[in-house]
């Protein structure tokens, strides 16, 4: 949601620069609306960064735990005794 918000800022921003690019090349405000929409680039790329590090925390948590439960349901079977076959592991 926090990424669809700044990417829309971001978006309404330059169509508000695109539509008065007339304007603003006559008044040289080249330097200050270039600031803008660098800053606008930057927080959208910020939350952008911050949503993908969660995203591959998770991933990589949800790969780990189902290993991780894999080796101790079959680590705990072997150690109450029993043999492991094929035909029980799957």
């Amino acid at each position: 949601m926090k990424i669809a918000t700044r990417t829309d800022e971001r978006v309404r921003l330059m169509s508000e620069i695109i539509s008065g690019i007339q304007v603003i090349k006559m008044y040289a405000w080249e330097k200050p609306f270039e600031k803008m929409v660098a800053l606008a680039r930057r927080t959208e790329i910020n939350v952008i960064r911050k949503a993908s590090y969660l995203r591959g925390l998770n991933l990589s948590f949800m790969v780990f735990a189902e290993r991780t439960t894999l080796f101790v349901t079959l680590a705990s079977f072997v150690l109450m005794g029993n043999h492991i076959t094929a035909e029980k592991v799957y």
